[in-house]
């Protein structure tokens, strides 16, 4: 009884120990809490301080802020403090110092759960530097991004200002994409976040503007409504005379008057604008917008006045346009030029210059072209950026979840570690049993080690597989949107059927690491089913194989033989006289399987003496990328031969792909 009452004693004093630990812990946490919320507040001062300085002091002002220790413990303050100050280097212009620290504030946020108002201003500054290095798409992108978090908490500490500003940002981007609809929706939420007393008269300007623009572009809107926000911001302007600037009224008015075919009205207001552009050019004449607002009110001043009938009036501006693309060219986009070409062909035609007229329409159609698949594969490219982005999102979120989740359980497993820990100095069994438990423990390791390396190699080739797919529907799909553009409609919907069974069987393929050897080559013969189509049947091609009971149960990573294919339709057979041919041989040998893929093209020697004829296949790269990786799983060699046949044999062309592809057996 005595030895069972000093070891309950023992026992209780063991507990007290805990409770006092974990206590302490509870009441440091809480302290913790309320530093937190001291520093936010204190950084809103801050944020005040440095707004009075001058731009040139800022930077060093947040520089010496952010070592302070009491603002760099909190990560979402600290990260504030590098986005303020790449905002610095914002107004200096300097994008490479504005591109740096904006990672920096990233980077703090990483392994954070950080509230949304820090998740918005950052948005809001990728969003800026999309726009400036004119990625349209990823602007678009990030501005929706800021608007939505500011939408979706009410109780977000941001100004009306501030939200405004994001707000009119989201719906200029949105209108630079055609979507008027959604564009209106944001300036409307600017204009709500802008009435009360003291709100700034230029961005209620400004917010009212883009409404009344965005009416008029609309196919919803009507001229009233544009009318309507007009006097809105005639009314504002006319109280605000010293601070705003009247161009963009005027530019409104213009248009207005114009869809009224009120052109002597319209007259009125660009020469107006014109005169303040003159102004400004000679004040700012190092700023490019400056010299294209002058060259397109050249072009507008010559279009009113051939609707006047003005003929006189209309050619001199045509000249002063002219004048301006022979001394100012390089201030000048793609755009002005169409603009310009576009109003050269009315001219012409409403001075019954026929003859000149059609040629210069030739040539605003070859520019319309050009400039349209230029714009086409910037998109492609834009889209698969913010593709690649949202994965990445995706991926770094679910490893924050991950390591979040870990964090709470190793706080939920320390105090059962410290009475482990203490309980172990009770007996040299335990000590022993750890021991076992312990060496068991490293060899289960060294076992999720090897089993997570080979994960490691199964993941870097899925990824692979997602980038070459994309790569593959771009082309099909820009290959419809051709036969569609020529409203061959029988093509279009026979060409889309042949690609949905491709598609959805290639879905179904990329879901396994290996696939059945048949399978792969019925989704090859649906691929070249499709370029048969897309090339107006001007190539013939042959698959020939073993047909063996062995072929059966033979399994081949999928798509890995397509990219070869593909580089012989579009650098073999469509650069022929002849008709095209294409041969696919596949031999099993061993523990492999030897493809070869063989066309009658001019040969990858003469194609690479072309201009373009060194230019890299991005499929070709990341098969060779996922034949490098089997090889490592599998610990054998691989090849990748290509061979001009011309060399091979004088009288032959064409050019040959030799492949070692590993292989699995079904049994």
């Amino acid at each position: 009884m005595k030895d069972r009452f000093f070891k309950n004693i023992k026992f209780c004093h063991w507990v007290f120990v805990v409770f006092c630990i974990v206590g302490c812990t509870t009441k440091e946490r809480e302290n913790g809490t309320a530093v937190n919320i001291e520093v936010k507040k204190d950084f809103r001062q801050l944020e005040q301080e440095a707004q009075r300085l001058p731009i040139d002091e800022q930077a060093s002002f947040w520089k010496s802020k952010i070592q302070e220790i009491s603002y760099s413990r909190l990560p979402e303050v600290k990260a504030r403090m590098y986005y303020r100050l790449a905002g610095t280097y914002y107004n200096k212009g300097d994008l490479d110092s504005l591109n740096y620290y904006m990672r920096k504030a990233w980077d703090v946020l990483e392994g954070v759960d950080a509230d949304s108002e820090i998740l918005t201003l950052l948005n809001y500054g990728e969003g800026n530097i999309a726009t400036i290095e004119g990625n349209i798409h990823l602007e678009n992108y990030y501005f929706n991004l800021a608007a939505q978090f500011i939408v979706s908490d009410s109780l977000m500490d941001l100004t009306p200002v501030q939200k405004a500003s994001i707000f009119m940002a989201t719906a200029q981007s949105d209108a630079r994409l055609n979507q008027y609809s959604q564009a209106m929706i944001w300036n409307r939420k600017a204009i709500q976040n802008l009435q009360y007393d003291e709100a700034p008269v230029r961005l209620q300007y400004r917010a009212y503007r883009q409404l009344a623009n965005n009416f008029r572009l609309s196919s919803e809107g009507s001229l009233d409504s544009v009318y309507h926000y007009i006097q809105i911001i005639d009314t504002l302007w006319q109280n605000n005379r010293e601070t705003i600037n009247p161009r963009f009224l005027y530019d409104e008015k213009a248009h207005y008057y114009q869809e009224l075919h009120k052109f002597d009205s319209a007259v009125v207001y660009h020469h107006k604008i014109l005169k303040l552009d003159e102004e400004i050019l000679e004040a700012e004449p190092r700023h490019p917008p400056s010299h294209t607002n002058l060259f397109k009110d050249y072009i507008n001043l010559s279009q009113n006045y051939l609707q006047l009938n003005e003929i006189e009036q209309a050619e001199n501006f045509m000249r002063m346009a002219e004048d301006f693309i022979a001394q100012d060219s390089t201030y000048l986009t793609d755009v002005e030029y169409l603009l310009f070409r576009e109003a050269l062909v009315n001219y012409y035609f409403n001075t019954q210059q026929y003859d000149r007229a059609f040629a210069e329409y030739n040539l605003l159609s070859e520019k319309n072209k050009a400039v349209y698949e230029n714009k086409y594969t910037q998109s492609i490219a834009e889209m698969a950026t913010i593709y690649k982005l949202r994965a990445n999102e995706n991926h770094i979120m679910n490893l924050n979840q991950q390591v979040l989740m870990t964090e709470n359980k190793l706080a939920q497993n320390r105090l059962w570690l410290i009475i482990a820990g203490l309980s172990a100095l009770l007996a040299i069994a335990i000590v022993v049993i750890l021991y076992f438990g312990r060496k068991q423990l490293i060899l289960k390791e060294e076992k999720e080690k090897v089993q997570l390396q080979k994960r490691a190699m199964e993941l870097q080739q899925q990824l692979l597989r997602t980038q070459m797919e994309p790569h593959f529907i771009f082309n099909t799909l820009a290959a419809l949107q051709s036969y569609i553009r020529i409203e061959e409609k029988d093509k279009a919907l026979r060409y889309l059927n042949q690609f949905s069974r491709l598609l959805r069987n290639s879905l179904e393929l990329s879901r396994e690491n290996w696939v059945p050897m048949d399978d792969e080559i019925e989704t090859l013969e649906y691929y070249l089913g499709l370029q048969q189509m897309r090339y107006d049947d001007s190539f013939d091609y042959e698959i020939k194989k073993s047909d063996t009971e062995e072929d059966y149960q033979v399994l081949i990573p999928p798509m890995l033989i397509q990219p070869f294919v593909e580089n012989a339709i579009l650098y073999g057979v469509s650069n022929t006289s002849e008709r095209g041919k294409i041969e696919i041989k596949l031999n099993l040998r061993n523990d492999a399987l030897e493809v070869v893929v063989i066309d009658n093209g001019p040969g990858i020697k003469t194609l690479k003496q072309k201009p373009d004829g060194k230019k890299k296949s991005l499929s070709t790269t990341i098969s060779r990328e996922r034949l490098a990786i089997l090889a490592k799983e599998k610990g054998i060699e691989v090849q990748v031969n290509i061979l001009d046949r011309n060399e091979m044999d004088k009288n032959l062309t064409g050019t040959q792909v030799e492949l070692i592809i590993p292989i699995e057996r079904d049994f």
